[in-house]
């Protein structure tokens, strides 16, 4: 089930780069690098959209003192909005994957 899901990122990961039509200021994101599965702390009100975008679909908000599942590394930085995202668990995304202002949240652990 793990490898379906490192599989499915790296989908939504490389199609979202392209969907989008914004590039990134550094390289893609490697899927192993964004395998630890942590935990954050939300601190300050966010909204979680289904693509890195805020012109996307809206999935919820999240409230300060929130707490939500993320990857350690995936994240993606949007040049038309100069806004980096976290990736995270979300249900509510088709892919199970929504995207976070990664300012918005801090680290509180890691697994591997």
């Amino acid at each position: 089930m793990r490898l379906i899901k490192v599989a499915l990122i790296a989908f939504v990961v490389h199609t979202t780069f392209f969907a989008i039509g914004s590039s990134t200021a550094n390289a893609e994101p490697s899927v192993a690098d964004g395998l630890a599965n942590c935990t954050y702390r939300v601190t300050r009100t966010v909204t979680v959209y289904e693509k890195p975008a805020n012109a996307s679909t809206r999935l919820r908000v999240k409230h300060k003192g929130d707490r939500v599942r993320g990857f350690s590394r995936l994240t993606y930085y949007n040049k038309v909005e100069h806004v980096r995202y976290r990736a995270v668990d979300i249900k509510k995304a088709a892919d199970d994957i929504g995207w976070l202002d990664i300012h918005a949240v801090k680290l509180i652990r890691c697994d591997r």
